[in-house]
């Protein structure tokens, strides 16, 4: 099954906002965690997750730790579910 990225995107949106305790707008997908949004490194790995658990995929650390701005994370979602269906 072929996942679209704007799917991915908003199910990482809705954890964001969810989890982090951010608003749509702060969303872009050039928006950087830690520069723009303030997210530590620990909130950071809760959110992967948390979106781990809503796609039932598994995200390395180390290449979660790779991903400063929100739609780097989205590629890096994508590229994990690609093949694999939503759950």
């Amino acid at each position: 099954m072929r996942v679209e990225r704007a799917t991915v995107l908003e199910v990482v949106r809705n954890q964001a906002v969810s989890l982090l305790d951010l608003t749509p707008e702060e969303l872009t997908e050039d928006v950087s965690f830690v520069d723009d949004l303030g997210v530590d490194s620990l909130a950071l790995i809760e959110f992967a997750m948390a979106v781990e658990d809503a796609l039932g995929i598994v995200l390395p650390e180390d290449e979660i730790a790779g991903t400063r701005h929100l739609g780097t994370f989205v590629d890096l979602v994508t590229s994990k579910v690609a093949g694999g269906p939503l759950s």
